[in-house]
């Protein structure tokens, strides 16, 4: 029975997936507006995608938040989103003039930071052999589901369907979507245990253990609130905690370089190539393509061995290839070699997210369970702060998102735009790479004190997994107790550790 009931919330977990990316109407959203609801493409993206970008940064920090609250589900939070991504294609298909198009940027911000999580529901519901399977599983659905709704929008567009019967079937498919959230009850037995084994339980997990459909409000409602407000620092310490350990920190700084500008490159992708007046439109077909190879490519790659040794190979390696992609973007002047690039970029751009959304999981819940093995801590992390991880991750590029689209309001010329972010991408590998050379001057300068200390290279520290190497603040004084507690032998040259 419980192989049964994990089975049946992993396929609704990857239908809703598979159905909450299914909008075939998504590749002609600019032809859209400009060609039937009669806006300018310069109103498109400086008054109607810009409020987008300044609308996700509170959503995203309202979600982390509000799943600290012990009343609040994922489940709750995916309905919400379901009912978010329908209300926008409502508001699309028939809303008319620029404030109902202004609307709908709202309503779909919403729902794409409802989507944040769903890592965090994997991890606490998938045994910890299976998580990088699974993680990697659900983002090659969402590709795939991007991949089959832009087919079928250039498959029915050649046929001379109406882009606003794109939009229709869009709707169609939100509604299924949040038919399958409503199923998506709590997978528990009858005598309370979980489903599927958990990696590590948290506060708002509470699907992992309410039964039938209990009310998102409880009876005691205000004092939990009040409970949560006066144990605030708790959630913020265990925050503070995650994003000191090395991975986490290498990951969140990829983050906060990378996720802005694929943000904005999304927005503004099809303005460029509406600019550069290309005599057919493939928008569709281009769409297609890009995601059936990102997800085929995350498919592959999810039995791949992590780099948790050497993140800051990847990350640099990343960043430093996109902003070549983004130049050259701006500089084709053939269609086919600018989609070439474009989907090279956001393939780089999705595989990578699936590879830190799993590490930075896997690393946090495995510094929760060996706190918890050594009792260092009187509460450890759990897995639901996850979720506020990520969503402190989100809203940080979220506010360097907004930043740049402020400065970048001045720019008129949208391949402007895109230059530049390609520009201050290399350069900020550039950065990256000077600061893996000063993470690895420290680590030799440590690993040669450290064979006048003890035997075999290795030197008695505090849980250094807990802080960068490149930087040993804050000083020992003001650390937090339980990472003084647990002494372990540091073999740096290997970057394994031993209990003391």
């Amino acid at each position: 029975m419980q192989e049964r009931a994990d089975k049946r919330f992993w396929s609704l977990l990857c239908c809703f997936a598979f159905l909450s990316q299914f909008k075939p109407s998504e590749p002609f959203l600019v032809d859209f507006l400009v060609g039937t609801k009669g806006l300018s493409n310069v109103d498109v993206y400086n008054s109607v995608f810009n409020l987008f970008v300044y609308a996700r940064l509170p959503f995203v920090a309202l979600v982390g938040l509000i799943s600290e609250l012990p009343f609040v589900t994922s489940r709750g939070l995916f309905v919400v989103g379901a009912m978010c991504s329908i209300a926008t294609v409502l508001l699309t298909r028939f809303g008319d003039g620029l404030e109902s198009q202004q609307t709908a940027q709202f309503t779909v911000a919403f729902s794409i930071a409802s989507h944040m999580t769903m890592p965090a529901l994997v991890f606490t519901m998938t045994p910890p052999a299976q998580c990088q399977d699974r993680i990697y599983t659900v983002k090659a659905v969402m590709l795939l589901s991007n991949c089959c709704s832009a087919a079928l929008g250039e498959l029915l567009q050649d046929a001379g369907m109406p882009l606003a019967n794109l939009f229709d079937v869009s709707t169609i498919a939100q509604f299924l979507g949040f038919f399958c959230v409503m199923l998506l009850l709590p997978t528990t037995l009858d005598d309370g245990e979980p489903a599927a084994p958990q990696a590590n339980a948290g506060p708002d997990s509470a699907d992992d253990h309410e039964i039938g459909s209990m009310p998102l409000l409880s009876s005691g409602c205000g004092s939990d609130v009040l409970s949560w407000l006066q144990h605030l620092h708790e959630p913020l310490t265990d925050l503070w905690s995650s994003i000191r350990l090395r991975g986490v920190m290498w990951w969140t700084a990829w983050a906060l370089v990378m996720t802005p500008v694929h943000g904005l490159v999304l927005i503004h992708w099809q303005s460029l190539v509406r600019d550069k007046a290309f005599t057919g439109n493939h928008n569709g077909s281009m769409m297609a393509g890009i995601y059936f190879v990102a997800s085929i490519m995350i498919f592959i790659s999810r039995r791949i061995k992590p780099l948790f040794a050497c993140p800051s190979v990847a990350i640099i390696g990343s960043t430093l290839v996109s902003g070549l992609l983004l130049c050259r973007i701006v500089s084709e002047s053939h269609e086919g070699l600018l989609f070439l690039c474009l989907l090279t970029y956001l393939c780089i751009f999705d595989v990578m997210t699936a590879m830190r959304t799993f590490q930075v999981g896997h690393e946090v819940t495995q510094a929760t369970a060996s706190n918890s093995a050594n009792k260092s801590c009187a509460r450890t992390r759990g897995c639901a702060r996850l979720t506020l991880l990520f969503s402190t991750t989100v809203t940080l590029a979220g506010i360097t998102e907004a930043t740049i689209q402020v400065i970048m309001c001045s720019f008129k010329s949208v391949a402007f735009r895109i230059k530049g972010m390609g520009i201050s991408l290399t350069v900020l590998a550039t950065v990256f790479m000077l600061v893996r050379a000063c993470e690895a001057v420290v680590a030799a300068y440590r690993r040669r004190r450290g064979r006048g200390i003890g035997a075999s290279g290795k030197s008695v520290l505090g849980n250094s997994n807990m802080c960068c190497p490149l930087w040993s603040w804050p000083p020992p004084l003001l650390k937090p107790t339980c990472l003084q507690q647990v002494p372990l032998l540091i073999n740096e040259s290997s970057g394994t550790a031993d209990r003391v």
